[in-house]
């Protein structure tokens, strides 16, 4: 018997796939232009880990990018960005209704906020509707608790973002799904 975790990690390469072909790397490189000097990622919990990889990915494509996580950025923080009409938020939800990043996204928008990029698994959520721009990968949501192919689908466009940001060739990412198909069959065979 299969659990629905086992299930999700299995179905990545075919998610990945998915979320690679519904990319349009036009669509990267447009918000953070026309002045945007800094770029803050957030989220919680998992998707915190996830914005401090895509804040490292950032800053190697050139852009000024820090994490932050989302309970940091909300009204009760009291944080002080010093070029909020400068910043990019990017907030990074799966569900895209996660409480203290929804309020970041808010406060964010209160304080003079230039802009809000999400990435979530749910293009019709909360934070999606909430956004300027809206990278979503669908096909990853998921209906265990522990975020598996939701999170790799995420790093995934975070990936292709920071890729388009620095000029690579995102040919690349379409050799993933293959390389995660192989290796999950042989692991399977270890079991």
């Amino acid at each position: 018997m299969t659990t629905y975790t086992e299930q999700e990690i299995l179905s990545q390469p075919e998610v990945w796939q998915q979320t690679i072909d519904a990319l349009d790397p036009m669509s990267f490189v447009a918000p953070f232009g026309d002045g945007i000097t800094d770029v803050v990622v957030t989220g919680c919990g998992s998707t915190h880990y996830l914005a401090l990889s895509a804040a490292a990915l950032l800053r190697e494509s050139g852009v000024r990018a820090w994490a932050l996580p989302a309970s940091e950025l909300i009204a009760q923080a009291n944080p002080r960005l010093a070029n909020a009409a400068g910043t990019l938020l990017l907030a990074i939800s799966r569900s895209g209704t996660t409480s203290e990043t929804v309020m970041a996204v808010e406060h964010f928008r209160r304080i003079g906020g230039r802009s809000v990029a999400v990435i979530t698994s749910y293009p019709d959520s909360t934070l999606a509707s909430a956004a300027d721009v809206v990278w979503a990968a669908p096909a990853s949501a998921e209906r265990s608790v522990a975020q598996t192919r939701s999170f790799t689908s995420m790093q995934v466009i975070v990936s292709a973002i920071a890729g388009a940001l620095s000029g690579a060739d995102l040919g690349a990412l379409h050799a993933l799904p293959s390389a995660a198909a192989t290796l999950l069959t042989r692991s399977r065979q270890l079991m």
